[in-house]
């Protein structure tokens, strides 16, 4: 898609390519890997404009933050047409006056373009007119939609963009030659694995979504087999720094034998304890330039109480 891969954001803001960001909403310390090396770039910017409706790292350190609705404040659609037989979608309107001077993430972009000398949204546009367009392409009718608050669609599988998309590679690939010639990387990162006593693996949690959610304080624990802990003298509840090649952190460890051993499981997501410190921008997927968040080897060592992650902060 003529897209750049995030790793490299930090050494093209020093080599001079890039002097302004327009931070659509990311938690980019959290969510960008070697967090140590990005923060200082970011820093360097002539703009690190952030749309947002939380203060987080990533608003502490941007020469401009947009206030932007949230959820309650703006008519929004709930739709996921994509290769499913049925598509089900909910249309639903604000439900409370804007704070202060929020306006709709689409205004803000429009207002840059704008300013820029591009027309990018129509003039007089409100939320629902916004909505309305990006409806347009799906199977689903606004009309009907905004009328109903919530349609269903049946449609067959595969949807027919599917069948010319196939029509235009030639046939099916099952076996395209870079996933192939991946698997063999992969048998030998396996190895690497292996031949390590500890290795990171990631996680997701119930009630943390990538970097929100941060006031219900879902702590970012550390899961480990009770053989790790031992071996390592980390007790259940306590503090431990994990450590790889790129860097540190300190969460809080528990210890359960559901995790296999010789995993280390860190979640994503979390500033205080921010798993993007163990990885780097130099270990990428070759495919699609990600960074590596699997099976990078790492120690356990207990931490003193000195050590323990901040809480988490709470707005007020």
């Amino acid at each position: 898609l003529g897209e750049w891969p995030c790793a490299v954001l930090a050494d093209e803001i020093r080599a001079g390519n890039i002097r302004a960001v327009l931070n659509f909403g990311g938690h980019l310390l959290t969510a960008f890997p070697e967090a140590d090396v990005l923060e200082p770039a970011l820093r360097e910017l002539d703009v690190l404009a952030t749309t947002e409706i939380i203060a987080n790292d990533t608003t502490a350190i941007s020469t401009h933050v947009l206030p932007t609705k949230d959820q309650l404040e703006r008519a929004d659609v709930t739709l996921w047409d994509f290769l499913s037989p049925r598509v089900a979608a909910q249309h639903s309107p604000a439900v409370v006056e804007p704070v202060g001077d929020r306006r709709s993430s689409w205004w803000v972009l429009g207002e840059l373009g704008r300013r820029l000398g591009h027309e990018l949204v129509p003039e007089g546009a409100d939320d629902d007119a916004m909505l309305a367009r990006i409806v347009k392409r799906s199977r689903a009718s606004f009309e009907e939609l905004v009328e109903a608050g919530w349609v269903e669609v049946g449609h067959d599988v595969p949807a027919p963009w599917v069948d010319r998309h196939v029509e235009r590679l030639g046939g099916w690939r099952v076996a395209p030659r870079l996933l192939v010639e991946q698997l063999a990387r992969l048998a030998q990162r396996a190895q690497l694995a292996e031949s390590a006593p500890l290795v990171l693996v990631p996680r997701r949690q119930v009630r943390h979504l990538n970097s929100q959610f941060a006031f219900l304080d879902e702590p970012a624990t550390v899961v480990v087999h009770p053989d790790d802990a031992a071996a390592s003298h980390v007790a259940d509840g306590a503090p431990v720094v994990v450590r790889s090649a790129h860097g540190a952190i300190t969460g809080i460890a528990r210890v359960d034998d559901a995790v296999r051993p010789g995993a280390v499981s860190v979640p994503h997501g979390h500033q205080d304890v921010n798993v993007n410190r163990l990885t780097s921008r130099d270990d990428l997927d070759p495919i699609t330039g990600m960074a590596t968040y699997c099976a990078i080897p790492v120690t356990l060592e207990p931490a003193g109480a000195n050590h323990l992650p901040p809480a988490p902060r709470r707005l007020p």
